[in-house]
């Protein structure tokens, strides 16, 4: 998915949503959550398991860490 995403969407100036995934035709346009929430979950699936202590970090819908468990 990392990959696809990064074929299809890198624009020379950022990453392009698409008009239809099937047809990979790249709109003039990226939306703020690319940078905001899309790269911060493809950090969050690759980074190595010590980066952060799952078990004591809350994640709200837009994957920041308001708080911890105490």
């Amino acid at each position: 998915m990392f990959n696809d995403f990064v074929r299809f969407c890198r624009t020379e100036s950022g990453y392009a949503a698409l008009a239809d995934v099937t047809g990979k035709q790249q709109l003039d346009e990226m939306g703020s959550f690319v940078l905001a929430e899309t790269f911060k979950y493809f950090y969050l699936l690759f980074a190595p398991a010590r980066t952060l202590e799952f078990d004591k970090v809350i994640f709200n819908t837009e994957a920041h860490p308001p708080g911890r468990i105490p």
